[in-house]
């Protein structure tokens, strides 16, 4: 899922930077959740297949 942030305030001394972050709620949903639509296969590999 995404998520929106907006800037609050900052702070910038020296090394130090310090951003205040609020989290929003988007106006529209920016990505779309993907189906799962079943588990695949798992394939174990014989020991010693990917030595070289």
């Amino acid at each position: 899922a995404e998520t929106q942030f907006k800037v609050l305030g900052s702070l910038d001394q020296d090394n130090l930077h310090i951003i205040q972050l609020e989290e929003t709620t988007p106006p529209f949903p920016l990505l779309q959740p993907v189906p799962i639509v079943g588990l695949l296969p798992i394939q174990l590999n014989s020991p010693g297949e990917f030595e070289r």
